[in-house]
């Protein structure tokens, strides 16, 4: 016998490590596919863990990814799964954020999914859903290096300031 065996403990994870890690896998690939068109996230989450395991009612944790400069891509992502995945709630944004009302001002584009209450969190639904996400990513064309396009459309006259902000952002976050 094996001392596993002897003393209760397993070398097999259990299933919400196998499922955070097949997660975490998932948002890995839709990041890196997201870079190889250009597109650059400065933040993600593959979601689907407790909000507080400690609660006896929960919520599934949201999923995101943070674009920046900002892209279409959220909307895209939205606008493409939104009737297609019903196991989701999806929601895309557009952001600017003072930070801590210094120099941490950040302009980005965020996309969201959040699994239904009252769906369990099975990794079937997430895989499905990173999959959706990936033949969709796969199918735009690459992103414009500047993003200056989505920033005058998304900002109008302010287009200048916040082309300032974006670059101190990019520096800031190519810093840290």
């Amino acid at each position: 016998m094996t001392k596993s065996l002897i003393d209760g403990t397993s070398s097999r994870p259990s299933a919400q490590q196998t499922r955070s890690t097949s997660s975490t896998r998932g948002i890995r690939e839709i990041v890196s596919t997201l870079n190889e068109k250009g597109y650059t996230t400065f933040s993600s989450c593959s979601g689907g863990h407790q909000t507080n395991p400690r609660w006896r009612v929960n919520r599934h944790e949201s999923g995101y990814l943070a674009f920046s400069p900002p892209s279409n891509v959220a909307f895209t992502l939205y606008f493409a799964l939104r009737k297609k995945n019903r196991a989701f709630a999806f929601e895309a944004q557009e952001v600017v954020d003072n930070g801590d009302g210094g120099d941490r001002e950040t302009i980005c584009t965020r996309f969201y999914w959040q699994l239904y209450d009252d769906k369990r969190p099975k990794l079937e639904y997430y895989n499905r859903l990173f999959k959706q996400m990936k033949t969709i990513i796969v199918g735009l064309p690459n992103a414009r290096a500047d993003g200056r396009g989505a920033l005058k459309n998304l900002l109008g006259p302010n287009h200048p300031t916040g082309l300032r902000i974006v670059e101190k952002q990019m520096k800031r976050f190519h810093t840290s």
